[in-house]
């Protein structure tokens, strides 16, 4: 069919920047061209703006500001809750940078559920009672539907987190500082990821005193090596978004973050929308062109703790021997459980993590990775193996035949998977770190291993230049820490903090104590 005319599209951008229609007519438009109906662009270049308009920048990490569409955009924002506005100041383009998950999938950054809202052990769907090869898997090429019933599903999930988001005070036009709202303080300690943080580490202590304190590890037996599971929860998040709505949400790409402005960081996204290139830390202005029909839940703390309790039980009633990472990632110490010589403990190792698999799903109604080593390093290694796979169609949101979610890393095979490994990737490699270890030319876990000692020790000296290489091959002799002591509590807030006079320093200063010291006597 022929293109439609040119006045039923929109268009922006200049002779240099056009913008390409992507709603199938390959059409590209510039500036002159008038504004009028609603249409989905890609822009060609790398400004941030948007043919005069730029998404509005959201709160503390990512909290979007309720805005009015531009009246030449209303048939826009009409149909979509992916609203745009004008472009803000630089006030009002602040973020927490502390509170920022960038690059990683939070965890803390970027789903858990309640009991009204979530199956429990004996209640979930039978879609969800799986096994590991068809978690997730919609029968079809296309378990996001298609024509119009996909359209309708889409705007009917939209619609469904605009929902959500309504009971947020901060994303309700609300006096967004200090200086302007009374209740700021508690409004953002609400809106917090790095309080949610906070708020689950309290929880998993009280995980942890409900249960007998767990025993000494015991001893390796001769001849074997000791035998860890690494589970990560897959894209936590998303998943506990989904829990009690999979009729809707089932095949759809979805993200979670605060808001759909510009400025709005995505903490985690499903494998629907990885395989569109949305990845957790992108901004929003990135993903929406990458993936028009993303579906952005908000943050659901209370179900997201709920799930995580939920899995960590699971986990607990296996062995006492656990190390939490986050919310949705833990070690187990399975050596005692594993009988037999080194193969015949590794096979037993596989299929008790097969079987926990399997087990915390039906608890939680969320997929999980296991890996499988002889230490922390190389079990968490082995998750990466295990995570399902953004090009495997089979695998869709959860581990398919190919690809079942449990990956055991033998020690003889770690140097294969070490070798391109970035070093950042290794335990205790923080910026610096890597900056200093990119000078010496060792950008990956191989190329640190075959770096001369001598010249690792002229750099980090002799002990950490030990640790390092160490690592590089594979060797992960971190002691076991089940219950590490907490050595600081504390509360900051680095968004939205202004003040006008001298009382109003004080009095938010006073607030901010009184959280502070709250949290200490929660702590005892």
């Amino acid at each position: 069919a022929s293109p439609p005319p040119l006045r039923s599209h929109q268009g922006a951008g200049c002779a240099h920047h056009p913008w390409r229609c992507r709603l199938g007519c390959g059409r590209s438009f510039a500036m002159a061209e008038p504004w009028n109906v609603v249409h989905v662009f890609e822009v060609e270049s790398d400004d941030e703006g948007v043919g005069g308009f730029d998404v509005e920048s959201s709160g503390p990490e990512d909290l979007p500001v309720p805005e009015k569409a531009p009246p030449a955009r209303e048939a826009e924002a009409a149909a979509s809750p992916l609203r745009f506005v004008e472009a803000p100041s630089d006030t009002e383009t602040e973020r927490d940078d502390e509170e920022s998950t960038s690059g990683r999938e939070v965890k803390g950054s970027e789903d858990l559920c309640g009991e009204q809202a979530a199956p429990g052990p004996g209640d979930a769907p039978e879609d969800l009672r799986q096994g590991p090869a068809d978690e997730g898997r919609s029968a079809g090429p296309d378990p996001g539907g298609d024509g119009q019933d996909r359209g309708l599903r889409v705007r009917e999930a939209r619609a469904l987190a605009e929902q959500l988001r309504a009971g947020e005070p901060l994303l309700q036009g609300a006096p967004r500082s200090s200086r302007d709202n009374p209740d700021f303080v508690q409004n953002f300690f609400r809106a917090s990821r790095l309080h949610f943080i906070g708020v689950w580490r309290e929880r998993y202590e009280e995980i942890l005193d409900s249960l007998p304190a767990a025993p000494p590890l015991p001893a390796t037996p001769a001849g074997r090596q000791r035998l860890l599971l690494h589970v990560d929860m897959d894209c936590f998040f998303a998943s506990v978004a989904c829990l009690g709505r999979e009729q809707l949400l089932r095949g759809l790409p979805l993200a979670v973050a605060w808001g759909t402005g510009g400025a709005s960081e995505i903490s985690s996204a499903n494998y629907e929308a990885r395989a569109m290139g949305v990845r957790a830390g992108m901004w929003m202005r990135e993903a929406l062109p990458l993936c028009p029909d993303l579906v952005v839940m908000p943050y659901e703390f209370e179900r997201i703790v709920g799930t995580a309790e939920k899995m960590y039980r699971t986990l607990l009633e296996v062995t006492p021997h656990v190390q939490g990472v986050s919310c949705d990632e833990a070690y187990a110490d399975v050596t005692h459980l594993c009988a037999g010589d080194a193969a015949q403990a590794e096979a037993a190792a596989e299929s008790l993590a097969l079987q926990l698999r399997r087990e915390i799903h039906g608890r939680t109604g969320c997929a999980a990775s296991v890996g499988v080593g002889q230490n922390r390093l190389l079990a968490r290694l082995a998750t990466r193996e295990a995570k399902p796979r953004v090009d495997c169609a089979g695998c869709r949101s959860a581990a398919c035949s190919q690809h079942a979610g449990v990956f055991l890393l033998r020690v003889d095979e770690a140097a294969k998977h070490l070798a391109h490994l970035p070093v950042q990737d290794l335990p205790g490699v923080g910026p610096r770190t890597h900056e200093r270890l990119a000078q010496l030319g060792a950008e990956t876990a191989g190329q640190l291993r075959e770096m001369p000692e001598p010249r690792l020790r002229g750099v980090f000296g002799e002990a950490q230049a030990r640790q390092l290489r160490s690592l590089a091959a594979g060797v992960d002799d971190r002691p076991w820490e089940p219950r590490p002591p907490r050595r600081s509590v504390g509360a900051q807030i680095s968004w939205g903090v202004r003040f006008g006079t001298q009382e109003e320093a004080s009095g938010f200063c006073r607030q901010l104590a009184e959280e502070a010291g709250a949290r200490l006597g929660r702590r005892g």
